[in-house]
């Protein structure tokens, strides 16, 4: 059984699942690094030009040597084809188009989508983006719903699937008050830097709410902990079978 671990929090080593591969992204190596981290693969999937605007601190580390492979946009790899010493490798887009079986064109939001098609491509049985927070208003607004389609996809095909409840709050319309405009699937600080002028009803509503979801939350990382102990109890038994 093949799991996989996506960006997950690097102070928590408790959450690790033994013998699953970890994938991070852009410049997180300054967090995985100082505790010895070593990562299966690592994805860097800005365009070029943008790319080359990245701290410098950042491209020294991207434009050395490491054991592990980089996924990069196809342009990328072609641009730096005479250094192999980077060990950059192109996304196979076209591969990973034909993943999709939604209505529509296909899309990737962000460095997770790609994360979420690769590891499909690569037929893992497990998919853990539990510990994955995108907090900011364009990481809920513009990159989440997509993450979501491709977390669909992945379930569709018989992956399981390890996902944070703060992609979307468990709102359910027509059973709960809803207030304008109000993502429930955001942060309190995302929401209050959206809507200055609230009211102090309406913050007070809000703020409700989201003891209820810690609540629910807390009850979640429960199971969590449980799936993850079962996974590496899995692994561990097919690992000597």
């Amino acid at each position: 059984m093949k799991t996989v671990q996506i960006n997950f929090d690097f102070t928590r080593p408790e959450i690790r699942i033994p013998g699953a591969d970890f994938w991070s992204c852009n410049g997180l190596h300054v967090l995985t690094e100082p505790v010895g981290i070593v990562p299966n693969a690592w994805f860097q999937i800005h365009r070029l030009e943008d790319l080359q605007k990245e701290k410098q601190e950042h491209l020294d580390w991207l434009f050395s040597e490491h054991s592990f492979p980089i996924l990069v946009q196809p342009e990328v790899e072609k641009a730096y084809a005479d250094n192999p010493e980077f060990n950059f490798w192109a996304l196979p887009l076209v591969e990973l188009d034909h993943l999709w079986r939604w209505p529509f064109p296909v899309g990737y939001s962000c460095t997770f989508s790609y994360q979420m098609a690769m590891a499909i491509l690569l037929k893992f049985n497990t998919i853990d983006i539990s510990d994955v927070r995108l907090s900011s208003l364009r990481e809920k607004n513009l990159e989440a719903p997509n993450v979501l389609l491709w977390a669909g996809e992945a379930h569709r095909r018989g992956i399981e699937v390890l996902l944070s409840d703060e992609f979307c709050y468990p709102f359910k319309y027509g059973q709960v008050e809803r207030l304008t405009d109000i993502p429930y699937w955001a942060s309190t600080e995302v929401v209050n830097d959206m809507f200055p002028g609230w009211s102090r009803e309406t913050r007070a509503f809000f703020s409700e709410y989201q003891k209820k979801h810690s609540q629910w939350e807390g009850e979640r990382n429960e199971r969590w902990q449980q799936t993850r102990q079962n996974i590496a109890e899995r692994n561990s038994a097919v690992g000597h079978g």
